[in-house]
């Protein structure tokens, strides 16, 4: 998966949502939990990291 091809609001609601847990929270539930929470925000940091440097070169 492209980080930029996940919407911005996209990602800014899946952090919002994701804010309320911790890895150690989700591992305690299931490791294969973990795994998929990690890789989300994993996949929200990239696209916020992308819209950063997206903001740079327009400027």
């Amino acid at each position: 998966l492209n980080p930029l091809a996940i919407p911005v609001d996209k990602a800014h609601e899946a952090k919002d949502i994701l804010r309320n847990y911790d890895l150690l929270r989700v591992t305690e539930i299931s490791v294969g939990l973990s795994a998929f929470f990690n890789w989300s925000m994993t996949m929200v940091e990239e696209r916020e990291k992308l819209l950063e440097s997206q903001r740079r070169i327009v400027r």
